[in-house]
């Protein structure tokens, strides 16, 4: 239930903050969403989160509908920030941009948290294009799905675009021996997220 979903967060949040502020990892909790403040009501539960920019979906690409001849016909177009992302095909901003979040992977990860819905809907970034191009934050966000390493659990509900694939096969053959493929990728959980990534 997204009540359920809510105070997971919550509690993976609060977890990673105060984590955050007893590790000597300099860098890495500012490439996650801080959470400020939490309430519960009869009906909701509402959250104060830090500014963190926008989605790197939203920013990669436009989907724009409309409707020619009764017919509904999508345009995709390339978002400035793709643009400037990839100037004149070099990727050292690209690259920047992954360090930074391997760098909250590593950190989340060596906090015994498993992401779980690593996506770019869930990657909030600022960049400036003036007087040049730079990424100047890049936050993950949307813990809902998090759990603990050291308590796996089925992730074949999250957005299946960024799942790997084995998650959807339970069961291999190799050689004439069936092999759990869970088992054998949950003696790596971070694998999740690496894949998604």
């Amino acid at each position: 239930s997204s009540i359920s979903i809510a105070k997971n967060e919550i509690s993976v949040l609060t977890y990673l903050t105060s984590a955050s502020q007893t590790t000597s990892h300099h860098s890495t909790p500012s490439n996650i969403v801080h959470i400020y403040k939490s309430h519960e009501d009869k009906n909701d539960i509402w959250f104060a989160f830090e500014k963190g920019g926008k989605s790197l979906s939203s920013l990669s690409f436009k989907l724009k509908g409309s409707f020619i001849k009764s017919e509904r016909i999508y345009t995709i177009q390339k978002g400035e920030f793709i643009k400037h992302l990839f100037p004149q095909h070099t990727t050292s901003h690209f690259k920047h941009l992954i360090v930074q979040l391997l760098h909250a992977l590593q950190f989340i990860h060596s906090n015994g948290i498993i992401h779980a819905d690593i996506k770019p809907e869930n990657i909030l970034i600022e960049y400036t294009t003036q007087p040049s191009f730079g990424i100047t934050s890049v936050k993950v966000i949307d813990f809902g799905s998090a759990f603990y390493a050291a308590k796996p659990r089925n992730v074949n509900s999250n957005t299946p675009e960024y799942l790997c694939p084995e998650f959807t096969e339970i069961n291999v053959v190799e050689g004439k021996k069936k092999c759990n493929v869970l088992t054998q990728l949950w003696k790596y959980p971070s694998c999740v997220d690496m894949w998604s990534l």
